[in-house]
């Protein structure tokens, strides 16, 4: 089975690599052959390897139908696709557009929150009257998230060229901003240290720097945010099958109960015991029985 994976910020392809071989060759890893996929793990318009776009433009929903393109070209006429982060946006989106031959999606940071609680979140205002426990649970993540943890976006958001070009223009400071997502998004602690190597944290931050895209990769979230979405906004699905890994330590652990007002047709839904925002970096094994447990149904 093809199957198109998108990664997020401040992530790359470097953070998908420990699951190609599981994927790939599932026999070495405790799976079937028949779960075998093939991969396309394509770099983010302005990340790492992909050019620099020179206008603007490229949002979510034109990064996911060039993305298609690429399927087709490849010679894939089905595939699913999965991601996290801007990924998880990207496939949502394509899900969206539904072209033919996407047979489903799995994302691992899904778009579930109602309009009516992210509005009470931009407030900071407290919890919602009426929320169940998993609900007042994600609410409380999120809040923390709007409340402590949103600065880096505020400023990508409406200045990405500032921000970007301090990166450029210092690789302490990338390296600085980067690790502080990596240790507050992981299932670490805060001491990412306990999950990565220090070569596996530069070896992903320096994919930034020498490719000089500090600037370029943080236009994504302004591009976002002129095309009105977000990565947690509830994306309407009604018809295509959305598998959904939920991982402990992500920004907001996702309630089922917002999945199935936004999806309409769930194949899979689990939360894994341990990992967090980079699941295929942190846990490669866990995303990899997920995605062959999701995905077998549309085999």
């Amino acid at each position: 089975m093809p199957m198109l994976m998108t990664h997020g910020w401040p992530g790359s392809i470097v953070e998908l690599l420990k699951v190609i071989d599981p994927l790939t060759n599932p026999t070495a890893h405790g799976g079937r052959a028949s779960d075998a996929f093939h991969l396309v793990l394509p770099t983010l318009p302005g990340y790492g390897f992909s050019g620099n776009p020179g206008r603007s433009g490229w949002n979510p929903d034109r990064t996911a139908r060039a993305f298609h393109a690429l399927m087709l070209r490849l010679g894939y006429q089905q595939y699913v696709s999965q991601g996290g982060d801007w990924g998880s946006l990207v496939s949502e989106v394509l899900a969206v557009q539904r072209p033919e031959g996407l047979l489903g999606i799995h994302v691992n940071m899904p778009g579930t929150v109602p309009d009516d609680v992210l509005r009470h979140l931009r407030n900071f205002d407290p919890a919602p009257a009426g929320l169940s426990a998993d609900e007042t649970r994600a609410y409380d993540r999120l809040l923390h998230f709007y409340r402590d943890g949103f600065g880096y976006a505020a400023m990508m958001n409406r200045s990405p060229q500032t921000i970007g070009y301090a990166l450029a223009d210092s690789p302490v400071a990338m390296a600085a901003y980067y690790y502080d997502k990596i240790a507050e998004w992981t299932d670490s602690d805060g001491v990412p240290e306990r999950l990565f190597s220090y070569d596996e944290m530069l070896d992903a931050i320096s994919l930034y720097w020498l490719t000089n895209t500090g600037a370029s990769s943080s236009r994504l979230y302004w591009e976002g945010t002129q095309a009105g979405g977000g990565p947690f906004n509830a994306v309407a699905i009604p018809e295509l099958p959305v598998a959904v890994t939920v991982f402990p330590a992500e920004i907001y652990p996702a309630p089922r109960s917002w999945g199935e007002r936004t999806f309409g047709n769930i194949i899979h839904w689990n939360e894994a015991a341990r990992g967090g925002h980079f699941a295929a970096w942190e846990q490669p094994g866990i995303l990899a029985d997920e995605l062959r447990t999701a995905f077998r149904v549309l085999r």
